[in-house]
């Protein structure tokens, strides 16, 4: 098989962990290539316009107008390798982030242990929130929302928020896997959703995912949480998520979804408050 073949077995891969081992061959033997530029900026024209065309097309076209694309199976493998493969810088330096690339995907990534979010359930939840919100219109304003449901379970995560700079403004991405536990303690696969939608929520808010609003910090700490503001960035915005979670499960016909049972209603009515006050100021 040569070089350009191994390309199109990476773009064609419909198994993640098979994509993995695809990716770490072609780089070893893209390594000893003497092309080495004129293969990089092939493979990664091809695996750009091939895995993204369809969501390209979409944005232009909308028919639907919807402000999210729903992806699952082969075409959510796709997408999630264009979207998380490291950046072009230098030949031989690109070859080696893939490689290491690839050994990540093969060491975080497992065959499905606990459930996993279906299409239907995610359409229904957003149904839910656009009719009550316009969340979608509201938190996906700059550019069209991927939710990339994987078939897999993650070593450290049960879901990730991809949030990427797009003109001035941001564009939220939102991988969906598989839980990786399937103990009566592992959240269900929609509460780990609404939490990645706090995300989504938190990164259109500031523009900034990595920045939390002092204020709603201050307002927390002073409510229910003494001791938010002694948390690192990192760990206040997992909480942030979680608050902003509970506020748009609670009172709605997903709150059996909400894992926070020890939190009181009277909490959970201000952290919904909190939801609808964001979402007007946006």
């Amino acid at each position: 098989m040569n070089i350009y073949d191994k390309i199109n077995a990476i773009i064609k891969c419909n198994d993640l962990l098979t994509c993995g081992d695809l990716l770490i061959d072609f780089a070893e033997s893209a390594l000893l290539e003497k092309n080495k530029a004129t293969i990089v900026k092939y493979f990664y024209e091809r695996l750009r316009y091939y895995t993204l065309f369809d969501y390209v097309f979409d944005n232009v076209i909308n028919d639907n107008n919807s402000l999210y694309s729903i992806y699952e199976g082969s075409n959510a493998v796709g997408k999630y390798i264009v979207l998380t493969i490291p950046e072009q810088s230098s030949p031989v330096k690109t070859l080696k982030s893939i490689k290491a690339f690839g050994n990540e995907i093969l060491s975080n990534f497992k065959k499905p242990i606990g459930k996993g979010i279906t299409k239907v359930k995610i359409e229904e939840i957003m149904h839910y929130l656009d009719e009550k919100y316009s969340f979608s219109n509201k938190v996906f304003a700059n550019r069209k929302a991927m939710f990339i449901i994987l078939n897999y379970s993650h070593k450290k995560y049960n879901s990730q928020c991809l949030v990427m700079n797009y003109d001035t403004g941001v564009v939220q991405h939102l991988f969906l896997y598989n839980m990786k536990s399937n103990s009566k303690n592992t959240p269900t696969p929609e509460a780990v959703f609404f939490h990645e939608l706090g995300h989504a929520l938190h990164a259109r808010y500031m523009g900034d995912v990595k920045i939390m609003p002092e204020k709603i910090v201050q307002f927390l700490k002073e409510l229910c949480m003494p001791t938010i503001d002694l948390l690192e960035v990192n760990q206040q915005r997992e909480v942030f998520a979680d608050i902003l979670s509970v506020g748009m499960m609670y009172d709605s016909p997903f709150s059996n979804y909400d894992p926070f049972s020890y939190i009181h209603k009277n909490h959970k009515e201000v952290f919904k408050m909190l939801v609808e006050k964001m979402l007007d100021t946006i």
